[in-house]
């Protein structure tokens, strides 16, 4: 059976995996201090000028927590959604085309993943902003990762949790899925696989 020219793409953090940064600062910090710094620690690893464990060592220096403890707390906060994995395997490989895009560090991903759960193994195709130094939500991020399939889509849609992110796609080529929980994306999925 032929794949319907309708493309899926899914953020990595807060819907294929739980976000792991920012829960770690709220942990350590007030609300709006650890707002500022998880921009001032994954501007520059997201738009590719640095390691993801580096983010471990800026929370050192500025709060003395050890390193290790950093990247050991974090390691504790990746859980994959499992449910999501099994969906895409066996209700979109073989129907529609999935991608994955993700403001991401180098060396994030890996950190992440769980055996047989990294995120990449789920797409067609997978573009991270630490390849690019583009982020979500500018629009040539997303456009990058649809010219690399070479395919005239009919449809395309990004699941994201960030809700300034599907705004940011409005009156574009893009359908945002502002995701919440399995429960409700599954039910949206469904319908687009049975249009």
């Amino acid at each position: 059976m032929d794949k319907k020219k309708v493309l899926i793409i899914f953020d990595c953090f807060g819907v294929l995996y739980g976000r792991v940064v920012l829960p770690y600062l709220e942990s350590l910090f007030y609300p709006e201090d650890a707002k500022s710094r998880l921009n001032l620690y994954t501007y520059p690893t997201d738009h590719g000028r640095g390691h993801f464990t580096d983010i471990a060592k800026w929370i050192e220096q500025d709060s003395g927590i050890p390193y290790e403890e950093s990247i050991a707390k974090m390691k504790e906060l990746s859980k994959a959604n499992r449910p999501l994995f099994s969906y895409i395997r066996e209700n979109l490989h073989d129907k529609v085309y999935v991608g994955l895009l993700s403001n991401c560090a180098r060396g994030q991903l890996e950190f992440v993943a769980e055996e047989g759960l990294h995120p990449a193994s789920i797409a067609d195709l997978s573009l991270l902003s630490y390849h690019t130094g583009l982020t979500k939500p500018d629009f040539r991020f997303y456009e990058k990762l649809i010219e690399m399939f070479k395919i005239d889509f009919e449809e395309i849609y990004m699941v994201d949790d960030s809700l300034e992110n599907i705004e940011a796609l409005e009156n574009t080529k893009i359908k945002g899925i502002h995701y919440k929980n399995n429960k409700e994306l599954f039910k949206k999925l469904d319908e687009i696989l049975n249009k």
